[in-house]
């Protein structure tokens, strides 16, 4: 164990991405009857990795076996490794499983966390429970930016029939997105919920959104194309409108199987 441990964080050692991976593994299995904090580090990488490459129940896996060791109690593995809950709660959501999210609900003060929580809460047909945790005063500054909350906002007021406010939060989340790659590209993405699909402004700014994905994250690329989709058809222009939603189906064919659950609209 303590030579594969030096050669795991020995930076020169030129291990590829998938062999530190498998590495993290095999110490971790190892270890797994008597986990210890030393095991922590390895089980975030390989959740990040997992979640990364839509392995989601295979993360899943090491999460649980973190959290049912007791190496460390909720408050004290957040405050030593806050990116463990930040990468479980990324993986639950991706699975839909937001009950063992909403678990954790008034336990902790950070507000990406919380964030988090609310999403589930929202994913999970509760968007009025959403809108009360978003809107708390949380203690913790971990989100970097609160444009995630004012484009969560958005989705909730347009659930909630509130279209005046909807707007408003979609154009407070636009002004924050600035320095915020991720953050824009999401709130372009369903750009034509807010702005008229026939405007090129609008066309320009969703089309964008997917070429960023193209070659990041094949799921959102997906649905971008998706959007992109429907609003051609909405307008009459079919034989575009046939060509995004054909180009989604084949992304979303490509990463459906046993890994991951995502409808084919």
């Amino acid at each position: 164990y303590d030579y594969f441990d030096r050669v795991y964080h020995n930076s020169n050692s030129n291990l590829s991405e998938i062999a530190r991976v498998q590495l993290a593994i095999h110490l971790v299995r190892s270890k797994e009857k008597d986990l210890t904090i030393n095991q922590i580090p390895l089980i975030i990488d390989i959740m990040a990795y997992c979640y990364s490459h839509f392995m989601y129940y295979t993360g899943l896996k090491y999460g649980k076996l973190l959290l049912d060791s007791h190496v460390l109690n909720a408050d004290q593995l957040n405050t030593e490794y806050h990116g463990f809950y930040l990468i479980y709660f990324q993986t639950l959501l991706a699975i839909g499983q937001y009950t063992d999210i909403l678990n954790f609900d008034h336990v902790f003060v950070d507000e990406d966390l919380n964030y988090y929580i609310a999403l589930a809460y929202y994913n999970n047909g509760s968007p009025a429970q959403a809108l009360k945790i978003i809107q708390q005063n949380w203690t913790g500054e971990r989100l970097a930016n609160s444009g995630y909350k004012t484009m969560l906002l958005s989705s909730i007021y347009d659930w909630m029939g509130n279209n005046q406010e909807s707007l408003k939060q979609f154009k407070l989340a636009i002004r924050s997105c600035n320095q915020q790659q991720e953050l824009k590209y999401q709130l372009y993405k369903r750009y034509s919920m807010y702005i008229d699909f026939r405007l090129p402004e609008c066309q320009e700014k969703m089309q964008r959104a997917a070429n960023y994905y193209r070659t990041k994250q094949r799921k959102q690329y997906a649905e971008c194309m998706h959007n992109l989709g429907t609003g051609y058809v909405m307008i009459g222009h079919h034989d575009k409108g046939r060509k995004c939603l054909e180009e989604s189906k084949k992304t979303l064919e490509k990463i459906c199987d046993s890994e991951i659950y995502y409808p084919i609209n």
